[in-house]
């Protein structure tokens, strides 16, 4: 009776918990660019996009990693020096089309997205090599943070924790910069899944 009044607690619980990821506050996130798969990224929905008029940056397969979009080369500063965005400076800046550059590693960018936002990015490495379908191949892990209020503050917030992709993200601290997803992490997993877990792991522990 015990046994069956804990399983339908569980099931309960099931069905009032949304089937959505844990919610953390987006801060400092990590991304992959790739040429030869996802090369255009939207900092604003904090993923890969295959809408160019959607797309904050874009990498190019030219003979060294290039980069399109409306950005600015801070330099090879660290990541967390670069706390405001400037108010002008950047490629293409108020042109009717996207022009690309030459990126280089080490080096920390700011962004003006398509929606007048600011955002900030890290180099961490960049790769060049040949295509699969011919030409170059080049790919791009960045570190970076977004601002959504449109202010030019660079600054993510204090207790804000890491984003959802830095966390469980292809790319991420818990799995390594790779193609190949691991087993996602407890933190990664559905409410959902995570109350039928404990109730397993309950019934294993207690033997209600």
């Amino acid at each position: 009776m015990k046994k069956l009044a804990f399983l339908l607690s569980v099931l309960v619980l099931c069905a009032i918990i949304p089937a959505s990821n844990v919610s953390i506050p987006p801060s400092v996130q990590v991304a992959m660019l790739d040429t030869d798969g996802d090369y255009m990224f939207d900092f604003s929905s904090y993923s890969h996009t295959s809408d160019w008029n959607q797309s904050d940056i874009s990498m190019e397969p030219w003979d060294l990693p290039g980069l399109c979009g409306m950005w600015q080369d801070m330099g090879p500063t660290p990541f967390d020096s670069v706390t405001t965005a400037p108010q002008s400076g950047y490629l293409n800046e108020g042109e009717d089309w996207v022009d690309c550059d030459y990126i280089a590693e080490g080096h920390t960018y700011v962004v003006k997205t398509t929606e007048g936002h600011y955002a900030k990015f890290h180099v961490e490495e960049l790769t060049h090599g040949d295509s699969a379908y011919g030409g170059f191949r080049n790919t791009m892990i960045i570190t970076y943070y977004y601002q959504p209020n449109g202010s030019n503050d660079l600054v993510p917030p204090s207790g804000g924790g890491m984003g959802p992709d830095m966390l469980c993200g292809p790319f991420s601290i818990l799995n390594q910069a790779s193609k190949d997803l691991a087993p996602p992490p407890l933190c990664c997993m559905s409410p959902k899944v995570i109350v039928l877990f404990a109730g397993l792991v309950g019934l294993v522990l207690f033997k209600v």
